[in-house]
């Protein structure tokens, strides 16, 4: 099957999710850029509310959708990008997602990493991020 009809096989809610990460995932990344962590972050918390359509979205459907956008799109740094879209999907699905950073040494510089995290479980970001970064604290206990 072709990759369009594999796509047209999906269900409703893949397609939105995948639609909506499609002019999502490009208006985080430049925020991010142009407005700064904070402001985007305050800007994502507005529009987080649940969604009652987006019950039945489940982590594993919003990290293909939000996945299948940023490989094509974000070339650098997108783990923030992605993370922050992962977590704004799961809150308006009902979840209560939690953004991690960490940090792990690369020569002499220092490489950091954002990952999604669920009921204490890696949805999103490597499911090995914990192992492999130093977590440093979640986005709900940094205070900003």
């Amino acid at each position: 099957m072709s990759r369009i009809g594999r796509f047209l096989s999906r269900s409703r809610t893949e397609k939105r999710l995948f639609f909506g990460s499609v002019l999502l995932v490009p208006i985080v990344r430049i925020g991010l850029a142009v407005l700064g962590f904070q402001r985007m972050r305050r800007w994502l918390d507005k529009r987080s509310g649940a969604d009652a359509a987006g019950s039945d979205a489940t982590p594993e459907i919003v990290e293909w959708a939000v996945q299948s956008v940023a490989k094509r799109t974000l070339y650098d740094k997108p783990c923030l990008t992605q993370s922050l879209v992962v977590s704004h999907h799961l809150r308006r699905a009902g979840y209560d997602p939690v953004i991690r950073f960490g940090v792990r040494k690369s020569g002499e510089a220092l490489d950091a990493h954002a990952w999604v995290e669920l009921n204490g479980e890696v949805v999103s970001g490597g499911r090995r991020a914990p192992e492999i970064y130093t977590p440093l604290t979640s986005l709900d206990e940094l205070t900003l």
